[in-house]
């Protein structure tokens, strides 16, 4: 399956599956950010343009904000254009120090942390976001509802086959939407 695909549009991926979403996606929150959080970069096709429009990007931002931490989102694709362009232009930097998982934008004073995500996959989008000390973003939110020790998870028991259900409330959100930028690409 590709993103997109619902069991509507291509049922033949989606055998024994009868539900509909759970929930909206954060895909759908994101459109709620416009005005000036919504930052025109264009597209990001080699090293050198990924390196001006991720910077582009974070001087963009409220100077209140370049004095936080901040973690930057975005696709593998993108953050290796980032890392092409990174070492091109830079020479203090080695492929090591990039490519250790997680990397500061260069000229940021070490408070945008650069993170590549799995899912972010066959997105373009790149997402700004305050975060924590360790990076953790803290604008973005996922939650279920809380699962105790108290709760138990039964198994039925069928003559060669198992039937299990675990049921749970899922749902995204973003807590402040001042304090979020995202760029133009889908």
């Amino acid at each position: 399956m590709t993103a997109g695909q619902t069991p509507d549009t291509n049922p033949t991926k989606w055998n024994d599956v009868s539900a509909g979403a759970v929930s909206p996606g954060i895909k759908s929150y994101l459109s709620a950010v416009t005005g000036s959080n919504a930052i025109a970069t264009g597209a990001i096709t080699d090293g050198a343009t990924a390196l001006t429009k991720t910077t582009q990007m974070y001087t963009a931002i409220p100077g209140a904000f370049r004095k936080t931490p901040m973690v930057m989102h975005m696709s593998y694709t993108d953050s290796d254009f980032l890392i092409n362009g990174i070492l091109n232009t830079y020479s203090k930097y080695t492929k090591e120090d990039l490519e250790a998982g997680s990397y500061y934008l260069p000229l940021s004073n070490k408070l945008c942390l650069v993170k590549p995500a799995t899912w972010m996959s066959g997105s373009r989008r790149i997402i700004l976001e305050p975060c924590d000390k360790s990076g953790r973003g803290q604008n973005l939110i996922m939650g279920v509802d809380l699962l105790s020790d108290i709760n138990q998870i039964e198994v039925i028991k069928q003559a060669y086959q198992l039937q299990l259900a675990i049921k749970f409330a899922l749902g995204f959100q973003i807590s402040d939407l001042e304090a979020i930028w995202i760029n133009d690409q889908v």
